[in-house]
């Protein structure tokens, strides 16, 4: 492989339309072909796009989007790490803003946002190579606040009770 090169605004480019064509390259209604064990047993690994986008409706469009690099398993080791480049992330979110995603939070710690998404995007969004999950955000179980400098997430339980709330996979504790 040939090293990148060209001006920064060039490989960012570069690094955009690379992001738009991998995009394209999906099978259409199928779950993710990735390993739904461990950390990824989720009840959205499983689910097929249309599954997927039927719970993101009923979500109301919100929800978490992590990245990670092409080619890699995930975006965060097991200990917490963070394994994808900045550069991805911030071309990842310029390609989700190009599509109408609303980006309403960056996960501090994670590479991972907040969004608001129309569920017509779920296939591209979801089988693009640089993104590791999407998971809907269903009303009254999380809650992000910024208190000096500070993120806090919390959940909503059931019977109306507020907790800290564990971070999605891998955040950095």
């Amino acid at each position: 492989m040939q090293p990148v090169r060209g001006t920064p605004r060039q490989v960012y480019s570069s690094l955009l339309a690379m992001l738009a064509v991998l995009a394209t390259c999906y099978a259409p209604n199928a779950p993710l072909a990735v390993n739904c064990t461990g950390r990824r047993d989720t009840p959205w690994c499983r689910m097929s796009d249309a599954e997927l986008a039927a719970a993101i409706a009923e979500a109301g469009g919100r929800v978490f989007i992590g990245f990670k690099d092409p080619g890699a398993a995930a975006g965060v080791d097991e200990q917490g790490r963070v394994l994808v480049s900045d550069s991805v992330v911030a071309a990842a979110k310029t390609w989700l803003r190009s599509l109408g995603v609303t980006i309403e939070s960056d996960l501090p710690s994670e590479p991972a946002v907040v969004a608001l998404m129309q569920v017509s995007l779920v296939r591209p969004i979801r089988h693009n190579p640089v993104v590791e999950y999407v998971e809907p955000i269903f009303p009254g179980t999380f809650h992000h606040e910024v208190w000096s400098g500070t993120h806090q997430m919390r959940d909503a339980s059931n019977d109306g009770s507020r907790r800290l709330r564990t971070a999605p996979w891998g955040t950095r504790r």
